[in-house]
């Protein structure tokens, strides 16, 4: 009986041990592909039994990889119940590197759900580990974060520091068209502040790596190509020879932006074609928070002399300012407030 009882249990520890050495390689699999492959990485996650992760340790790197493959097949997820073991037990094991990327996809949850402050704080801890075994590319994908989220609060300073080390990552690593992509945000950032000699210094950047552009770096490069003509006072005969050719390699594009395209014809004193391009913009984007079109409808219409419409546009485009004035201030304080967070963190 004694035997028997040694036998079951020897057997059994074979089989444990068999089990964990299978978690084990299915885990470094999904890693391995995790950045050339994460749908094949998606699958072997989704392909272990949960019940059979045994350790802390293996329970924390499953979700890890798991959260990092749902990420990077872009399916968002907004609650962090996925990630919490992996936050839990990298607070005090685990690599340098296992540590930030915990961090980083916590704020990506965070960013998903909205929590812009949860997900800087993540982004914060993300960026105060020892980085230098972090690889560049991962890197980028954290301040390309932090550049998003600034640039949605109106913090546009912090938001052009954060795309430009993002785009210096993206370098480093090799990947040309996302470099592409956040310099071209660093320009668009540039625009906002009506800084015309930084927003070209950066399309010129951009431009060394055009043969990189996806569709949507063509798009922004030109919109912003055709904005610095115009802030330029260049010819406007120029800008809309520019523009014409644009729009027939790109004709009828939701991805161009009409708003741009109907200033160039203001620009040039066509304000008839002006607001039909403002009547394309309205098709393709919620103009019910867009001060922008507002604004330049206002002008349009003045040009036309239809004063009581160009009256009337011109007070919705003050009413959304106001709003988008108090969300400034709004985000200023919470700036202040962010900085004493960090040096808590």
């Amino acid at each position: 009986m004694k035997r028997l009882l040694v036998f079951l249990l020897c057997a059994s520890a074979v089989f444990l041990s068999c089990k964990d050495n299978q978690i084990g390689s299915a885990l470094t699999s999904a890693e391995i592909s995790m950045n050339d492959n994460p749908e094949s990485s998606l699958e072997v996650l989704e392909s272990i039994d949960k019940d059979l992760l045994s350790t802390r340790k293996q329970k924390a790197k499953y979700a890890l990889l798991y959260s990092m493959a749902l990420d990077k097949n872009y399916i968002d997820i907004k609650s962090d119940s996925i990630i919490a073991p992996a936050v839990k037990y990298y607070e005090c094991h685990g690599s340098k590197e296992e540590r930030f990327l915990c961090n980083y996809y916590h704020a990506r949850i965070y960013e998903n759900a909205g929590d812009v402050k949860s997900a800087l704080l993540a982004a914060v801890k993300a960026e105060s580990t020892d980085t230098s075994k972090v690889n560049a590319e991962d890197k980028c994908l954290l301040y390309a974060l932090k550049g998003r989220i600034y640039h949605d609060e109106w913090r546009i300073h912090e938001s052009i520091d954060a795309y430009i080390l993002a785009s210096r990552y993206a370098l480093e690593s090799k990947k040309y068209r996302h470099y592409a992509y956040y310099t071209l945000k660093v320009a668009d950032n540039y625009r906002y502040n009506n800084d015309i000699e930084n927003l070209y210094k950066f399309l010129q950047a951009a431009e060394k790596y055009k043969s990189y552009y996806t569709l949507t770096e063509t798009h922004n490069y030109k919109s912003l190509m055709l904005l610095y003509m115009i802030e330029s006072n260049i010819d406007p005969i120029q800008c809309i020879k520019y523009a014409e050719q644009y729009l027939r390699e790109y004709p009828h594009d939701k991805m161009i932006n009409w708003h741009i395209i109907a200033k160039v014809y203001l620009y040039s004193g066509n304000p008839d074609k002006a607001f039909e391009m403002l009547q394309k913009y309205a098709e393709y984007n919620n103009i019910s928070s867009a001060p922008q079109y507002y604004g330049l409808l206002a002008d349009v219409l003045e040009e036309l002399h239809d004063y009581n419409n160009a009256l009337n546009a011109n007070r919705i485009f003050t009413t959304l300012i106001k709003k988008r004035d108090a969300a400034r201030h709004l985000s200023d304080i919470k700036l202040v407030e962010e900085r004493f967070e960090n040096e808590i963190v």
